[in-house]
């Protein structure tokens, strides 16, 4: 070979390699460009205004966690909230998944005066909603936001006294000048939480007769673990049927628990519509609505009627049954690892590690002495961060127009003023919607009134402020179709609000 063929080969080699790396960064500018970056916006917390610079001062501060990206992880709030957050959850605004430590906000308003003191109110555009819990939540990797990925839920789970099955899921929108609930969803949870059975107290709702320890027994039996019989929702119900164990209605509460063993490999929300259809079979004669619409009656047909009518509630819950998956021992520890060398797929492994990690937690609560017996929740997932509320619509048909107006007096002059009716046995809360001349309502002139429950308990909360001096006035009332009521404002310090605000909860 010539000097100058070695000459053309190594020019041509040096054409090659140079078109190769050339290739190579273009390849690079490409990938580059092709990652698209989703901006996340800074969630909004409160409106921004003069009165929720004075609250921002007393209300309870918000609750702080660290988790990792890269593990599954429960949050636990001071009032019993639990989030489950499977791993890789959130990703950042290259819709990265963020594997390190990521700070979780929350906070839990439960009750009216934890609306009132975070600047919440009870309303769907102009609907009333009674509230059965409101959370914001949020999460940030090194102070920066970021957000749930498309394929990924967090398993949210809130404390309840009661399952309203009317409750949906709402969004916070505070795009306007106070937050509106909007985008209702239905409440769905996969499954209920099974507890060890020795854990559930089946007779302590015994009222002045019990069930026996043979029918304890019997609903305790070891076949019943891991069926809806191990769960808080039936433990609930053993209460209420606790009445029927009274030998005058022999052998009803027999029959009713027969009913629910013979089924429990269905769901909870079956069982319940056949012990509805059972009573109405049986005892149609007794059951009237109507009867016991305005005060309880204590007699054969008040019982029978109240009772069915809880279990009408218990059958409109829909509820499902603990989670079961072929080949897995739910009771014992089992890792993402192992799920993943039997083949589940993401989503799967999700589901069950979310129901792993939520079971502890429960089982957890059910053994420490200081829970509240029959402790009922509200489970729901989630795939956006921010304000969420578990809602129904006030459609109560005792309600009725109101128009009446509050006249607020006050010695100083006030810049601002927000003016709420609260009603605490409903846990309602909601904004004036009118001002004239320091006269505030809660409903329309036109197009319509508000229903509202005459004759309640209810308070009127004004917060003022004036130059950075805050300015309060609350009085108890009993709700009127209308007239007038008089408030009286006065200067205070923000200290007092929330001792007054806390009192409303309290009463």
């Amino acid at each position: 070979m010539t000097y100058k063929t070695y000459k053309t080969i190594f020019f041509l080699f040096i054409l090659i390699f140079i078109g190769a790396c050339s290739n190579e960064e273009d390849n690079t500018n490409d990938n580059l460009t092709d990652v698209e970056i989703s901006p996340i916006e800074p969630r909004i917390k409160y409106v921004e205004s003069e009165i929720n610079d004075i609250l921002s001062t007393i209300r309870k501060e918000s609750q702080k966690f660290s988790i990792y990206g890269n593990r599954d992880a429960l949050v636990v709030g001071e009032n019993g909230t639990i989030l489950s957050i499977p791993k890789g959850t959130f990703v950042n605004d290259r819709n990265e998944v963020v594997e390190g430590k990521i700070d979780i906000e929350l906070i839990e308003a439960s009750s009216v005066s934890d609306f009132l003191m975070n600047g919440l109110q009870t309303v769907s555009n102009e609907d009333i909603l009674q509230s059965g819990g409101m959370l914001y939540v949020d999460a940030k990797f090194n102070n920066e936001p970021v957000r749930i990925a498309s394929n990924k839920e967090i398993s949210v789970e809130i404390k309840s006294d009661w399952i309203d099955p009317k409750m949906k899921l709402f969004k916070g929108d505070l795009s306007g000048s106070s937050i509106n609930w909007i985008a209702p969803s239905k409440l769905e949870s996969d499954y209920l939480i099974s507890v060890p059975l020795e854990l559930l107290e089946f007779g302590l709702c015994g009222w002045e007769c019990g069930f026996t320890e043979k029918q304890i027994a019997e609903m305790k039996d070891a076949k019943f673990q891991n069926t809806y019989i191990s769960t808080r929702e039936f433990e609930q119900r053993m209460c209420n049927l606790a009445f029927l164990s009274c030998e005058q209605y022999d052998p009803l509460g027999d029959e009713i628990l027969e009913i629910y063993r013979k089924n429990a490999s269905q769901n909870l929300g079956y069982a319940d519509s056949v012990v509805v259809e059972y009573f109405e079979e049986q005892y149609g004669d007794l059951i009237d609505s109507n009867y016991i619409k305005d005060q309880f009656k204590f007699d054969e047909k008040g019982w029978i009627t109240g009772i069915y009518m809880s279990y009408l509630t218990f059958a409109k819950q829909g509820l499902t049954k603990p989670l079961s998956v072929k080949g897995i021992d739910l009771n014992t520890d089992i890792s993402r690892t192992e799920l993943e060398q039997k083949g589940f797929n993401p989503s799967d492994i999700d589901k069950i590690m979310s129901y792993r990690n939520s079971r502890e937690k429960v089982i957890q609560e059910k053994k420490d002495e200081t829970q509240n017996q029959n402790i009922a929740s509200y489970n729901f997932k989630i795939n956006e961060l921010g304000w969420m509320n578990v809602d129904a619509f006030m459609a109560d048909p005792s309600c009725q127009e109101s128009s009446f107006e509050v006249i607020i007096n006050s010695l100083e002059n006030i810049n601002s003023i927000n003016v709420s009716l609260v009603i605490p046995r409903r846990k309602v809360s909601i904004f004036s919607i009118s001002n004239s001349s320091n006269q505030y309502s809660f409903t329309k002139k036109t197009d319509g009134y508000r229903n509202l429950p005459i004759g309640e308990q209810a308070f009127i909360v004004a917060i003022g402020v004036n130059e950075g001096t805050p300015f309060f006035g609350m009085k108890e009332i009993k709700i009127p179709r209308n007239g007038t009521i008089n408030l009286e404002m006065s200067k205070v310090d923000k200290e007092l609000i929330a001792t007054k605000i806390n009192e409303i909860s309290n009463n």
